[in-house]
């Protein structure tokens, strides 16, 4: 089984929710809890724009759906789907992409260049 990188699956998942985006505006977009949708907030005896979603009382979340756990999550979902078709090991499979996950210079050796430094 092959799994995409996280690079190429988080560019994959943008054009995903862009094209939905096009259809259903409101797809992954959140109410701002700050303001309550409502894009001002009362603050010093006068009321303000809201800074966290810039007064239109709703955010993009699109980078929360962009994550490196909705990644493993969505690579866990496949390999349990691949395994249950082709009856291998789920424990087994899994594992390997989980301890690759884990092993920081497994997945980028950039990263244990700088945390040596």
């Amino acid at each position: 089984m092959i799994i995409q990188t996280f690079e190429k699956w988080r560019e994959l998942r943008a054009e995903e929710i862009d094209s939905k985006r096009e259809s259903n505006a409101d797809y992954a977009m959140d109410t701002c809890e700050a303001c309550d949708g409502d894009g001002e907030l009362y603050s010093m005896g006068t009321w303000r724009e809201c800074p966290f979603c810039e007064g239109e009382g709703v955010f993009d979340n699109r980078d929360e759906h962009l994550t490196r756990h909705e990644y493993q999550k969505a690579c866990i979902r496949d390999i349990q789907k691949w395994c249950s078709w082709t009856r291998a090991d789920f424990l087994q499979t899994v594992g390997h992409f989980i301890r690759a996950e884990r092993i920081p210079e497994y997945r980028n050796p950039e990263i244990t260049q700088q945390e040596a430094a």
